[in-house]
């Protein structure tokens, strides 16, 4: 078994001057949807050109399917399908932070959006593969 080092992020910085819309929820569902939401919000501040515009449309598909998988996930009829359900949850979180880093790098502008939905797509990788760990053992 081959160990490889995890990619180290660290918690996004909220500069003084600028306020989270409200705590993170609890609720995890809430949570997945309220990702979709300021990814949309994100993509609507971005020009629309030809480095953009792929990446634009890539990012919403993969992180409005985060959640669209979870949901598929809680209603799943066997253990082998909530796995599944599960693993396209943690590879679209994983998507959609590539996609964010190339937005981030495609405009000219900094945002701090960026940041926290890159932290927060981290957080979801971490979320899913603790929850796939749990169910394998149970």
């Amino acid at each position: 078994m081959e160990l490889t080092k995890k990619p180290s992020y660290q918690k996004a910085k909220t500069p003084n001057n600028i306020k989270l819309q409200g705590k993170k929820p609890q609720n995890l569902e809430k949570r997945l949807n309220e990702f979709f939401i300021r990814n949309i919000k994100l993509c609507k501040k971005c020009p629309l050109n030809p480095r953009t515009s792929r990446i634009i449309s890539q990012l919403t598909a993969s992180s409005g399917s985060v959640p669209a998988n979870y949901a598929e996930a809680s209603e799943a009829m066997s253990k082998k399908d909530f796995c599944k359900s599960i693993k396209i949850c943690r590879k679209e979180a994983k998507e959609s932070r590539v996609w964010l880093d190339g937005l981030k790098a495609a405009v000219d502008f900094d945002d701090f959006e960026f940041d926290y939905l890159v932290q927060e797509a981290t957080e979801f990788i971490y979320i899913f593969t603790s929850i796939l760990k749990k169910t394998d053992t149970r």
